[in-house]
């Protein structure tokens, strides 16, 4: 899908949109897949201002979530510039959204239609030759695994530069793809076992140290401290008042600042992939709120109920940001590639949980899965290495 659009800047500037979705135009369901923005300035005016992206996933009857990417733009004279970044497609997304902002005026909006494919598809990497699938050449090769994620398999029939053999093993190990380079680590992914062990954590405990006392006090005094008042002496009950409110206040503003987030981490490395490792992590929270996570997250939507599990990717000065609206007890799980050498933290060995055999189908014969400390608003912690 190759899109074309003209609009006209606050300033008066023509610019040019292009927008494509998925290798040669076919995205895939259910995975990341890259997305193409171009912009151009054909005038000798600069532009400057926002594009946000924005596509629907599910339905009005089953539940919508909103995934919106924003991007700060600003072009010179004449200039022209183009953006890839990942993009999820999911059920129901049969459509993207662009709007630009200049000057906090909205300048340009349009909702393009998707053709999505259900399955994932076979590709090659070298010359087109006879083949008749989807062709990459070494030189648009992305160094990104998370975007080779719509291809099944991969035929190389062409040199290869190594970073770029190192994101097929790192496509291999952690995206369940095929290719002669070597086994496929990480089949698939399971969030549903994943999203019931969050469901089973609970928030923090009551402080029982503040919240015992209190009801003593209430239980046990109470009552003489009537009786006095009736008496027309109220000093004992003004007392017990006093310190019940004190220590109802205290309570109180304990829960407050108290964590009401948990989550649940998984880190996976395989000994094939130098630079790159595949980081799980599950949320939940007890309070309305958001976080924001470092990094673009895809996320592993549940097979219903969709109603406000949003996304948001912002692009700043650190790159990309991935903001997360919580709803109490809604359990999230996100994925991401990370461009760094896997570091192993200690940890001790320990047999796979039930829940997370569920989740990972993944050679559990040859991995070696780790305990590792937790850290903050973290309930547990693992890293699995693969051969």
């Amino acid at each position: 899908m190759i899109l074309l659009a003209f609009l006209l800047g606050v300033s008066g500037a023509a610019l040019e949109v292009g927008l494509e979705v998925g290798w040669a135009g076919r995205p895939v369901l259910s995975v990341v897949n890259p997305l193409w923005l171009t912009l151009s300035n054909p005038s000798p005016q600069p532009f400057s201002g926002e594009v946000h992206i924005r596509g629907t996933a599910g339905s009005p009857w089953r539940g919508e979530a909103v995934r919106t990417a924003v991007i700060p733009v600003f072009l010179g004279a004449w200039g022209r510039t183009v953006w890839v970044l990942p993009w999820s497609i999911y059920q129901g997304m049969t459509t993207i959204q662009v709007r630009v902002f200049s000057r906090g005026t909205e300048v340009f909006a349009r909702e393009f239609s998707l053709q999505v494919e259900a399955l994932r598809l076979p590709g090659k990497i070298g010359p087109p030759g006879f083949w008749s699938g989807i062709v990459i050449s070494p030189a648009d090769f992305p160094q990104d695994p998370l975007l080779l994620w719509p291809f099944a398999e991969l035929e190389i029939s062409g040199p290869l530069a190594p970073e770029g053999k190192e994101v097929i093993r790192a496509w291999q190990a952690f995206l369940g793809g095929r290719s002669a380079l070597g086994p496929t680590g990480v089949a698939s992914i399971q969030a549903e076992p994943f999203r019931q062990r969050l469901s089973l954590l609970r928030p923090v405990p009551p402080i029982w140290s503040i919240l015992i006392p209190g009801i003593i006090l209430y239980l046990v005094a109470l009552g003489p401290g009537l009786g006095r008042m009736v008496r027309g002496r109220s000093g004992l009950l003004c007392a017990v008042v006093l310190a019940f409110l004190g220590l109802s206040l205290f309570y109180s503003l304990s829960r407050e600042s108290a964590e009401q987030l948990s989550s649940i981490a998984i880190r996976i490395s395989s000994k094939s992939v130098q630079r790159f490792y595949l980081e799980i992590c599950g949320l939940i929270s007890w309070r309305l709120g958001e976080i924001a996570l470092p990094g673009w997250w895809h996320e592993l939507l549940p097979h219903r109920g969709w109603r406000g599990l949003d996304l948001r990717w912002e692009y700043g000065p650190d790159g990309w940001t991935t903001v997360v609206p919580l709803q109490p007890g809604i359990p999230r799980v996100l994925l991401r590639v990370v461009p760094e050498e896997a570091r192993v933290m200690g940890g001790e060995p320990v047999p796979p949980p039930p829940w997370l055999w569920e989740t990972l189908d993944l050679p559990w014969g040859e991995a070696l899965l780790r305990r590792l400390p937790t850290g903050p608003r973290e309930a547990e912690a693992f890293w699995i290495e693969l051969p």
